[in-house]
């Protein structure tokens, strides 16, 4: 016999979790598909701020995860450390490490790529990090930075954590004195709430009463049909954008 207050209740569950899914706009999958055009087959990766390291838990490179001790939402916590290193991530190779941006504990010239997703603005010392970054890159290294647009994002619009937001003058002005050659692009989304790297957690066994469709299956649809019309209505926009991505190379080192 079905239980149809407990139908009722996962109903519930499932679009409470659509909806933040649909907050969440296409940053997420946008951000993902970027990195692994970036990252190459053999690349020795730093992702600094890295958190549960949401872009790169997934790929099969050397990863180094560094973050701070945690404080508040910010940091590695003690069951994100063990997330990483269990079974389930083994083919990830990633190395999580308790670290600050601003002193790199490693030596010059060992990484191939570093990402520095929504990490910047957190960053007291900005000038030091990215000197820092540049030490640790090989010759023909590349880092991947994106970071709150302060066009059209000011600064107390953003979170109590954010030291200051650039503009793309700004963030050329930054990556300069340490990089010979920087590209910076715009981001634009229909959605600007999103809830970033956030998902809801449902049971891919499970289908929604209604539609016979495993909800995963109808997210990933969706997201793909957004991101698709966001392209196309955004392109040609060379002012505003909600985010910067840097892609920052062959450092000064």
């Amino acid at each position: 016999m079905i239980n149809i207050r407990k139908n009722r209740f996962y109903n519930i569950k499932i679009l409470r979790s659509f909806f933040i899914y649909l907050l969440g706009g296409t940053w997420h999958k946008d951000t993902k598909s970027r990195i692994n055009q970036f990252i190459q087959k053999n690349d020795v990766v730093l992702d600094i701020g890295a958190l549960s390291s949401p872009y790169t838990k997934e790929c099969r490179n050397k990863v180094v995860a560094i973050d701070i001790i945690e404080k508040g939402q910010f940091g590695f916590s003690k069951q994100s450390i063990e997330n990483l290193k269990s079974p389930s991530n083994r083919k990830s190779k990633i190395i999580p490490l308790y670290a600050n941006a601003e002193n790199l504990p490693f030596k010059n010239n060992i990484f191939d790529k570093i990402l520095l997703t929504e990490v910047l603005e957190h960053i007291e010392n900005d000038k030091q990090a990215v000197r820092e970054m540049a030490r640790v890159l090989k010759k023909e290294g590349a880092a991947f930075v994106t970071t709150p647009n302060l066009e059209t994002v000011p600064l107390d619009s953003g979170i109590k954590e954010h030291f200051r937001h650039y503009s793309e003058h700004d963030l050329k002005k930054l990556f300069i004195p340490a990089f010979k050659n920087i590209s910076i692009k715009r981001r634009f989304f229909i959605n600007l709430f999103h809830i970033q790297d956030r998902y809801p957690y449902i049971d891919n066994k499970s289908n929604l009463i209604l539609i016979n469709i495993p909800p995963r299956l109808l997210f990933h649809f969706l997201y793909e049909f957004v991101l698709f019309f966001e392209k196309r209505i955004f392109r040609n926009r060379k002012k505003g954008g909600y985010n910067l991505i840097a892609i920052c190379a062959d450092p000064k080192n």
